[in-house]
């Protein structure tokens, strides 16, 4: 009888227990479900971000001139300056470079995009190293970071569309893929060193002819 009165008393709290359970499930799996939708909402961000950038593309009609890539990497370092973190140190070692006929806008938004990769591939504190030289011909330009650098399997499909290591919202993986495209358009070359805590060089290459 005893046990049976216990049973009794104990009956209510076990169903209070499983509702309290089920209520703290649903709030997991709402609290879930916001996350989703934020990130969501940053991807369509960046997708409005990057659909910019093709309209502003296909606006830069204007015929090619000569440019200082030198002046271009300077301008690209102002406009990233302030979104730096605290921690990460842009170091010039720039060189006399002759100028080359480019979409000034174009390559600097080259520039910018691989700024922004080198500031995300350093985890706290680290250094941008920006290099610029005339070899054979070409107008060589390096931007790189001390970064976590990256696997052959990743390196390998840096520049194609949509590639990302990022999470879902930070990013579409364009931004690489379209600094290719526009490095291409310029009968130039774009290559990436890289390998696991070694950091990444981004290597672009432009003709002093066209």
């Amino acid at each position: 009888q005893l046990l049976e009165e216990a049973g009794h008393l104990l009956l209510p709290l076990a169903r209070e227990g499983a509702r309290s359970r089920q209520v703290r499930g649903v709030a997991s799996r709402v609290a879930k479900f916001r996350g989703m939708i934020r990130d969501a909402l940053k991807a369509a961000r960046h997708a409005r971000e990057i659909v910019r950038d093709f309209r502003n593309f296909a606006r830069d009609t204007r015929t090619a001139e000569l440019v200082d890539l030198n002046e271009c990497l300077e301008e690209a370092v102002t406009l990233i300056q302030r979104e730096l973190r605290p921690g990460i140190r842009v170091v010039r070692k720039l060189g006399r470079i002759p100028q080359v006929r480019c979409l000034r806008g174009q390559m600097s938004q080259v520039f910018l995009n691989l700024l922004k990769n080198a500031e995300e591939a350093i985890e706290k504190k680290g250094t941008v190293t920006l290099r610029t030289q005339n070899k054979d011909g070409w107008v060589v330009v390096e931007v790189s970071d001390s970064g976590r650098g990256m696997p052959e399997e990743v390196r390998a499909k840096l520049f194609e569309p949509f590639f990302t290591t990022k999470p879902v919202g930070k990013g579409l993986g364009l931004g690489l893929s379209i600094s290719a495209m526009i490095v291409q358009n310029h009968n130039g070359r774009i290559t990436v060193r890289s390998r696991p805590g070694h950091g990444s060089v981004f290597r672009v290459e432009l003709p002093l002819t066209r």
